[in-house]
């Protein structure tokens, strides 16, 4: 029916072979795998495959059923194979124990940031564990000065306690869990100074001294002559953020004006060496013999090696890595002299990516890099032919417009997932700022390869490369600056991102079609977009229309806040001064709140005292002491000492309280009514509070109770609570 899907098998092989892995994450694996999923699994595969070999030459739909499911079938067990390698990982097992004795080899390029290098290590001895073949790998953080040499081979030992991260206990927080796990491993370690660390073996520094040259000589060649407030930025958009240290104000000032992509090594650096490379070598003529075979492949050889050592300057990341595999697979074609096109080099580059770690499909790195790319593409091959009568700045305007809103029009759906953010300028601010930053690549990238330091040619590069650099930071604190420049949107349910991609896809195969479509085809596309536009407007619609009371306890380490939503009352915060000066509690706050679609609120309040460095200014302009408030909008509750222990807030038709004081006073909560108790060492039954009705819901957020009673549910996570549909108080505890 649509040439997308019938002239697209590897795309179509990308797909299913995604959704299986999509599959495993959601719905996991046994632990006996080997016993009672392998097998069986595997005699499933092989009659799928027969049947698909008996059915193949059939040209009924049906019989592409096998194969599909077939391949649906490998992702599942190949995603489950994978978590599990890190799940039941030897290592797991020494996890908690204090101070032993570890050995481990580097296996990831070390990056320094905030005072710390953070690696990944593979262990081959942990306390009395010992195993020739690796027991598990392990993040560590390494606290050192900025200069300190660790190179992936290097093999150390150490002395420490290796942690197993938890799952993040509010919605939204940053799931660190999920990232360890598809770099695998679920354990994290601390090493105070290098003091405590020895170098068993530095071969891998040994081995890799010319590329640590390398990119020393070369950042070092681009930040010559820069002033010291644009060197990070510069070598940050030539070679990416890992490989420098950038200040957390810079990257939140692109990342609130849609700009973040341009601080990654992408894509358009591996291009952009590519097409260089190839106006360099692939210009010359080439002969069918013998010689002309032999040069064209010394011309890949070079092209590839040229590439290969920039992604490891760079840190091979995903999108580093994707650029590269769709680099060869073009420049292979090249020298075999087939046809290639985009979306089909770059689902072969997804299917090698996820054939060498599935987990990367859940990243929003991987997501985000190829629904970009795959956005450019897809929207240039279907909206370009009506660009083909502009020439000039018209067409250069068009041809911007349509690679800029196709990679931002199938990103959407991921940032409003994984970070819960849409910039409303993205798009206005990528037209100005992608240009120029082309430039500083280019610029920068010359300046790099030594021309920095010919007289005259170089100062004008180190101008250039400052100036605009400078000019890329003042866009950015520009659109970042706008009161609409970044909104919180809440997490979309997986429904209406579906929905979004069907209909987008749907849109552009009717537009491609149009001419060929059947009336009959055409009587089942307009009720089928129709239908999926009614699901994505009508979430959006109700999600800004509809008013939705809210009481939420969120768990931050060592400490809570109380979000309470009243449609009359507005929208306030609770805070505590305590240990939310901490930069990663004040984060998780702020994240958990943009789940929830919240950027401002009305007041905060704060328990104990309003903190000089305030990591809450910029949600209100009210910043208020619990206590001196004078129209609070709910009741304070008194403790045994008179200071306030707790509040008690209207919810629906009902009452709810959230106490952080065992000594508060009973309060009537009218039937249905919800306790919550949030302290530091709580005790149940201690004070006036344990003399309230059992028959009421009890629901504990303190992760040093003595165990669960009768009549109270204990949570180490957020707890949320809404009005039920009828009106009825709801109460829900999210364990993570």
């Amino acid at each position: 029916m649509f040439s997308f899907v019938s002239e697209r098998i590897y795309l179509q092989v990308l797909l299913l072979f995604a959704l299986g892995i999509a599959l495993g994450g959601q719905l996991g694996m046994p632990a006996g795998l080997p016993g009672l999923v392998f097998w069986p699994a595997l005699v499933l595969l092989g009659c799928l495959l027969g049947l698909h070999w008996l059915w193949h030459t059939s040209g009924n739909w049906l019989a592409r059923l096998p194969a599909a499911l077939a391949l649906c079938l490998c992702g599942y067990l190949y995603c489950g194979i994978a978590v599990q390698q890190v799940t039941r990982a030897p290592l797991n097992s020494v996890a908690g124990e204090e101070d032993i004795f570890c050995t481990a080899t580097v296996r990831s390029l070390p990056k320094y940031q905030r005072g710390h290098l953070r690696f990944i290590a593979e262990f081959s001895r942990a306390g009395e564990l010992e195993r020739s073949a690796g027991l598990g790998r392990c993040q560590i953080y390494l606290q050192c000065e900025p200069d300190y040499l660790l190179s992936p081979g290097d093999r150390f030992s150490f002395h420490g306690l290796l942690e197993e991260v938890e799952n993040p206990r509010n919605r939204g927080q940053f799931n660190y869990r999920a990232y360890l796990l598809q770099r695998g491993t679920l354990l994290s370690c601390y090493i105070p100074s290098e003091r405590f660390l020895r170098i068993e073996d530095d071969s891998g520094s040994r081995r890799l001294a010319w590329l640590t040259r390398l990119r020393g000589r070369l950042t070092a060649s681009l930040t010559a002559g820069l002033p010291e407030s644009r060197r990070d930025l510069a070598v940050s958009v030539v070679y990416g953020d890992k490989i420098t240290d950038l200040d957390e104000e810079l990257q939140e000032r692109f990342r609130r004006a849609g700009l973040t992509h341009i601080l990654v090594a992408s894509g358009t650096q591996v291009s952009l060496l590519i097409v260089l490379m190839a106006m360099m070598l692939w210009r010359s003529p080439r002969g069918f013999d013998a010689r002309g075979t032999w040069i064209s492949l010394l011309q890949f050889l070079v092209t590839i090696s040229v590439v290969a050592i920039y992604a490891g300057i760079t840190g091979y990341e995903t999108s580093i890595v994707r650029a590269l595999c769709m680099g060869i697979l073009l420049c292979a074609g090249r020298l075999f002299l087939r046809r290639v096109d985009g979306l089909s080099t770059l689902s072969q580059a997804g299917l090698i990516l996820l054939l060498t770690q599935p987990l990367q499909l859940f990243t929003p790195g991987f997501q985000l890099s190829f629904l970009a790319t795959f956005g450019l593409i897809y929207l240039m091959g279907i909206l370009s032919p009506y660009a083909t009568g502009l020439s000039g700045w018209r067409r250069f305007l068009t041809d911007g417009l349509l690679t800029t809103g196709g990679a931002q029009l199938f990103v959407t759906p991921v940032l409003a997932a994984s970070f819960h953010q849409f910039s409303l300028v993205g798009l206005l601010s990528n037209l100005l700022a992608v240009p120029l930053s082309l430039v500083l690549l280019v610029c920068g990238a010359l300046s790099s390869f030594g021309l920095s330091a010919v007289p005259g040619i170089g100062s004008l590069l180190n101008w250039l490369v400052g100036s605009i650099a400078g000019l890329l930071d003042g866009l950015a604190a520009f659109f970042a600056g706008l009161p609409f420049s970044s909104i919180a949107v809440p997490s979309p349910p997986g429904i209406v991102i579906a929905a979004f991609y069907l209909l987008v896809l749907l849109a552009g195969e009717w537009l491609r079609n149009r001419e060929r479509i059947s009336p009959g085809q055409l009587a089942l596309l307009q009720p089928a977009c129709l239908l999926l536009g009614w699901i994505c407007t009508g979430w959006v619609a109700g999600r800004l229309l509809l008013p939705s009371p809210e009481l939420v306890v969120l768990r931050l380490e060592r400490s809570f806040a109380v979000y309470h939503d009243n449609p009359v009352q507005g929208r306030c915060l609770l805070a505590s001064n305590y240990w939310l000066s901490r930069r990663h509690n004040a984060d998780n706050l702020l994240s958990a709140l943009k789940a929830r679609g919240v950027s401002r609120v009305d007041s905060v309040y704060w328990i104990d005292s309003v903190p000089e460095s305030n990591p809450l200014q910029d949600l209100s302009n009210e910043q208020l002491l619990l206590e001196s408030a004078e129209d609070p909008p709910f009741e304070l509750l008194a403790g045994a000492d008179g200071d306030t222990a707790g509040i008690s807030c209207r919810l629906g038709s009902g009452r709810a309280a959230v106490i952080w004081d065992s000594q508060a006073e009973s309060c009537e909560l009218g039937a249905g009514a919800v306790v919550l108790v949030a302290s530091q060492g709580w005790e149940p039954g201690a004070g006036n509070i344990g003399e309230l009705d059992q028959a009421q819901v009890w629901l504990s957020v303190d992760a040093e109770g003595e165990g669960a009673i009768e009549g109270i549910r204990e949570s180490s996570a957020e707890i949320s609570m809404k009005p039920a549909p009828w009106d009825r108080l709801l109460s829900f505890s999210l364990l993570r």
